[in-house]
């Protein structure tokens, strides 16, 4: 069983870490003024804000446009994955992480958050604040059963010997693809009414948990042959990587982890 994170140590250790304008680490209010210096601060930018999206994408891509809302719909009244993937649920409501009910791989997908691309793209072209609401309900569940779920449904033919709570929350392509999902969500979110200090906490020490991972993982040089094996693996999480550091400049980890995303990436 994958042994319970120390969350309180990645706080104390991002704050400490991060310059953060008229605040100093512990603080009460810590997570409440890095809200609205997320939310007011001028850089760094995402490549489509909700104040400009509306006109410019309704003008150039109108029908993209109407099927991110239609998606970003879609998913409030029936979350769906892969085609025919519906995450199982607890008793309230909650997504159950663990929980397979189609027994295929699309379990490990739903994982990647991918699915929640629509709840971004279709608020910043409405602004209606049930998208990025549905999408912090999620983030929480998550949040607190990212170490707890077990007892997974797996597939025909999956490894029975793998540690499946750790392999499919920081496996390469797995983290990569959270870590764009979630950084889109720190920056397209960030003005809206609903998204509060808790949400982007969260949000936050999930970033930094990943990066930390792999930033350790692609600097361990012994491990150089086995990563170029699976280059997918590797671009994505670089890429992941990368996103973090550029999202969030005022902590001092992300200047070596762009660096490392980039010499990745450029390879």
């Amino acid at each position: 069983m994958t042994e319970p994170f120390d969350w309180q140590a990645l706080e104390c250790e991002f704050q400490e870490a991060t310059s953060l304008p008229g605040a100093n680490p512990g603080d009460d209010d810590w997570w409440n003024r890095w809200h609205e210096h997320v939310a007011t601060r001028s850089t760094p930018g995402w490549f489509y804000d909700p104040a400009t999206s509306p006109d410019w994408f309704n003008t150039h891509w109108p029908a993209l446009s109407r099927r991110w809302v239609e998606a970003g719909e879609g998913l409030l009244t029936d979350l769906v994955h892969a085609g025919d993937f519906r995450p199982g649920r607890l008793a309230n409501g909650d997504i159950n992480w663990a929980a397979n009910p189609t027994r295929s791989m699309s379990w490990a997908g739903f994982h990647y958050w991918s699915w929640s691309n629509p709840l971004m793209r279709a608020y910043a072209l409405t602004g209606d604040e049930r998208y990025p609401a549905e999408f912090a309900l999620h983030l929480k569940s998550y949040f607190e059963q990212l170490d707890t779920f077990q007892d997974v449904e797996l597939w025909d033919g999956a490894p029975q010997d793998r540690d499946w709570n750790d392999w499919i929350t920081h496996n390469d392509l797995s983290a990569g693809i959270k870590m764009a999902a979630f950084g889109e969500a720190v920056m397209v979110f960030r003005g809206a009414a609903v998204w509060s200090a808790d949400d982007l906490r969260r949000a936050t020490l999930i970033l930094l948990r990943l990066a930390r991972r792999l930033y350790d993982t692609y600097s361990d040089t012994r491990l150089a042959a086995d990563l170029l094996r699976t280059l997918n693996f590797l671009t994505s999480g670089a890429a992941g990587l990368g996103t973090v550091a550029a999202i969030f400049p005022e902590c001092a980890w992300s200047a070596n982890w762009l660096g490392l995303a980039q010499r990745i990436l450029e390879v």
